[in-house]
């Protein structure tokens, strides 16, 4: 058996795809494949791949139609061989050589589902910032989501390695019905399920941005930005609900998402949409919410104050009107 399938989500991204597959092809791991996902390419990027697979066979070209960037991962997930699996999105790139067999054998020594490292961010201007580690104190050690908040590890899948016949198992893909942060509901799942999971110390991946709100170019392909928002904080839902975990961790879960979504309400203030409308569905998800008492506990005076909005406002107007009278009232403090 292979040891590692590589998996690139390819979409417009001519002027770096050579560098992250450059980096990608440099691994030392023994036996790799590298499933390369055409997602509909507009520029010359499948051209690049056909070239690069042409001299190089680990690589391997799938050409499809344009979904999004959780479909061409799902389509390489489906052709992976490999005992594990990793994904890399196609602007960005490794860090070092011997990167992936790092954690290939932290997974090994700690007979682990998941490892994960850190990240660090390029801006245009070619600053770097490394991502804080929230799971250094688990380096070399194995943990469990019970160690935890697992949130912390959420949203980005690409800092990390999985076996895949755990993914098999527990049939964990990427939600194709979000066009945001689909990998937040991929690793919560991944999170809650994994028996063990650990971490290196290293940095393993270069994620480049390429504006000034933080975003990847393959996180800004959709504008429907805040109900595919909406959606992610729906499909964790069902993800905490068919998860591994127990009663009260199944409550600090929710409590947890629940403030994502309500803090939503940030996205609907900058105008992305028409407020009125965005504000509708927005309400609507909350209201249908599981809420608990015990939530307050988690998350303070600012769960409040957003949940009492979210509950008294049919309305975006009445919103904002209410929302100055409860910032007046309760004053903003630090979760």
């Amino acid at each position: 058996m292979l040891t590692l399938s590589i998996i690139i989500p390819v979409y417009n991204v001519e002027r770096f795809l050579e560098q992250c597959l450059e980096s990608v092809l440099a691994q030392t791991v023994a036996s790799k494949e590298i499933i390369c996902v055409n997602d509909g390419a507009t520029d010359t990027s499948g051209t690049i791949l056909d070239r690069y697979s042409e001299k190089h066979p680990d690589i391997k070209v799938i050409h499809k139609q344009n979904g999004n960037l959780a479909s061409a991962r799902n389509a390489g997930l489906k052709e992976a061989k490999g005992k594990y699996v990793v994904f890399i999105d196609s602007d960005d790139w490794l860090h070092t050589p011997d990167i992936y067999q790092s954690m290939v054998t932290a997974l090994q020594k700690h007979d682990a589902d998941l490892a994960m490292g850190n990240i660090c961010k390029v801006f245009p201007d070619g600053k770097q910032v490394v991502e804080q580690f929230k799971m250094e104190a688990f380096v070399d050690k194995s943990f469990t989501h019970e160690d935890i908040n697992p949130f912390d590890l959420v949203r980005r899948p690409c800092n990390k390695i999985y076996r895949r016949s755990f993914l098999q198992k527990y049939d964990i893909t990427f939600p194709e019905e979000a066009d945001r942060d689909q990998g937040a509901p991929f690793t919560l799942t991944c999170a809650l399920n994994a028996r063990k999971m650990t971490a290196v110390k290293d940095i393993v991946y270069y994620y480049r941005i390429h504006n000034n709100s933080g975003a990847s170019l393959t996180s800004t392909r959709s504008d429907e930005l805040f109900l595919s928002a909406l959606r992610v904080n729906s499909l964790i839902i069902k993800d905490i609900i068919t998860s591994q975990a127990t009663g009260s961790q199944k409550d600090f879960l929710h409590s947890q998402n629940l403030y994502k979504l309500l803090n939503r309400i940030t996205m609907v203030h900058k105008k992305t949409f028409s407020p009125a409308s965005c504000y509708k569905i927005y309400r609507r998800d909350v209201l249908q919410y599981p809420f608990k008492i015990i939530y307050i506990r988690y998350l303070g005076l600012n769960f409040i104050r957003l949940y009492l909005c979210a509950v008294l406002c049919p309305t975006y107007d009445s919103y904002k009107r209410v929302e100055q009278l409860l910032n007046r009232l309760l004053p903003k403090a630090k979760r």
